[in-house]
């Protein structure tokens, strides 16, 4: 309940503790970071077994969609481009 009541503060608070521990790792030469998604952050209706070709192909579960957004921008922050470490 608390996540459909207070979805912008839980969102504000994870897409904190999320980007400030990847802009700290950065700014300590951290070469690799693992950060581990959950099969929340996949579309509701996804695919069984799930791949990573499926995020963002579909509508969340909206009892966590907050979360999944967080974890989602958590992801792309994370990711595998380069240019985000420029």
């Amino acid at each position: 309940m608390a996540h459909s009541t207070r979805s912008a503060e839980f969102l504000y608070e994870k897409l904190a503790i999320e980007t400030n521990i990847i802009l700290e790792a950065r700014s300590t030469g951290v070469k690799k970071l693992l950060f581990l998604d959950s099969s929340c952050v996949y579309p509701r209706m996804a695919e069984q077994l799930m791949w990573g070709e499926a995020l963002l192909s579909g509508v969340l579960e909206l009892t966590n969609e907050w979360y999944a957004i967080a974890k989602i921008s958590g992801i792309k922050l994370s990711g595998s481009s380069s240019s985000i470490w420029m």
